[in-house]
This record gives C-alpha cells, sequence and structure tokens, in this order.
C-alpha cells in the first residue's frame, strides 16, 4: 500500500487480492497485481461501450447480465437502458467494495434497487441459471491470466448463447495487449463457431468486442432519445466509436 500511496484502499478476499489506487493515468483497479481497469480515456471509453453496444443492438432490453464487475463501469452504462432486472457475476466478494470507489464513474450502480449481485464463477453461472437475457455483456480477465482461458472458450460462448432471449445481444472483451496472431485466430474462431453473424468492434486502442446474437441483427440506434437515455458525453463517444 505504501508503494501507491496513502490513499489506497487494499483488501484480500477468499479468491484475490483487490487494489484501488491513484495512478498517472487515473484512479485504477489490480486484482491480483494485475491492472483490470481505470479512469483513463481509453479505459472508459472500452467499459462504457462493453455496456451501451450490445444494448443498442438488441433494441428493447429489459433483462441483462454482466460477468465480472470490476470497476462497475460497464454495469452502470447497461442499467442506463431503463432494465427491469440486472444481474451482475463476480466471483471475488472484495471486488464490489473497490467499485463503489468509481461511484462518480459507474453511477453509483450499486445502490440501484434492480441490481443482483451474485457471487460466483461466471461459466459456472451461465451453466447453472435457468435465467434468460436480453443482454449478457463479459469483461473477464485476460486469457493468459490464471483462471481465465475458459472464458475464452466455445463452450462458454455457447453457454452465454443459451442464456440469451431470442433476440439477445452477447458481448465479449476481446484484450489485444500481448495477444499473437494464432491465439487472436483461435478466439474469433470459438465465437464464430457459437455465433456465426458476430461482429467485431475495435476499440481503437489494445482491446476489441466481439458481439453475437441469437437473432436478426440491427443497426445502433444513436439519436436524440439515446442521448437522453446514456446521459453522459463520454458514454455517446462509447457508442458511437
Amino acid at each position: 500500500r505504501d508503494i501507491y500511496g496513502a490513499d489506497a484502499s487494499f483488501s484480500e478476499g477468499a479468491t484475490s487480492t483487490v487494489l484501488v489506487h491513484r495512478s498517472p493515468i487515473g484512479l485504477a483497479m489490480r486484482v491480483d497485481g494485475k491492472p483490470v481497469a481505470s479512469t483513463a480515456p481509453v479505459d472508459v471509453a472500452n467499459q462504457l461501450l462493453l455496456g451501451h453496444l450490445p444494448a443498442l443492438l438488441a433494441g428493447e432490453v429489459r433483462s441483462g447480465l454482466v460477468v465480472g464487475m470490476g470497476t462497475g463501469m460497464t454495469l452502470g452504462a447497461l442499467a442506463l437502458h431503463d432494465l427491469e432486472r440486472l444481474d451482475v457475476v463476480e466471483l471475488e466478494r472484495r471486488v464490489p467494495d473497490g467499485a463503489r470507489a468509481f461511484a462518480a464513474e459507474n453511477g453509483r450502480v450499486l445502490d440501484r434497487p434492480e441490481l443482483r449481485i451474485v457471487f460466483d464463477d461466471g461459466f459456472n453461472f451461465l451453466h447453472s441459471t435457468g435465467a434468460r437475457y436480453d443482454v449478457v455483456t463479459s469483461d473477464p480477465i485476460h486469457p493468459f491470466v490464471r483462471g481465465g482461458s475458459t472464458l475464452y472458450s466455445a463452450d462458454y460462448f455457447a453457454r452465454a448463447s443459451a442464456r440469451l432471449t431470442d433476440r439477445g445481444v452477447f458481448a465479449h472483451r476481446l484484450p489485444l495487449a500481448n495477444m499473437g496472431a494464432g491465439d487472436f485466430e483461435m478466439i474469433v474462431r470459438s465465437f464464430t463457431d457459437v455465433f456465426p453473424h458476430a461482429r467485431l468492434y475495435w476499440t481503437g486502442a489494445e482491446d476489441a468486442v466481439l458481439v453475437g446474437g441469437n437473432g436478426a441483427w440491427r443497426p445502433p440506434d444513436i439519436g436524440p432519445e439515446v442521448d437522453a437515455r446514456v446521459g453522459r458525453p463520454h458514454a455517446r463517444l462509447a457508442v458511437e466509436s
């Protein structure tokens, strides 16, 4: 903690350590020492995109699931689409405490009445739940981190597909940093095996978003009514990127 400053927040959970600290690029979260997300503009845009993009593609959205809480920004973005039911599955119970430090960026989403937090492994939850969602969005740890590879497999993508409604949309973050061409192709192939009409959106930096659905696509509707829905100028930038 001394390395990161006196205002750093550190907690040790059952599965991971969670650190929130100030950095040269803004407020940052680390899980088991690995940077997860921050308030750097490129990170904020990526996290908001994961929430807004699948909701816009799905059209009328009443239910959503986020796999991996992190800073809560993706969760907060999805919550702005007037959902009646919003679930988040997170493995480590200490992460929500860290996410509260990002209340200004996530819209205090942890205080929303429609939110349900499920502490479980995302892979297992998708297998065990009987719920179906209009949007499932997944922001897992890097595939090369311990326990991360299963969240980039065809089996995981198939489980997500099974939890979608007929017109549901699944969005999955694809971190490009330190990823070779072979690994990239393998993950994309696994995704398209499950979602043949998939799309890939590049954020302009070291991340991409894979999107697939169980129904017909519709173009994202980014008009005045969406401005009113998402509320914040930087959220509009995210859905237009």
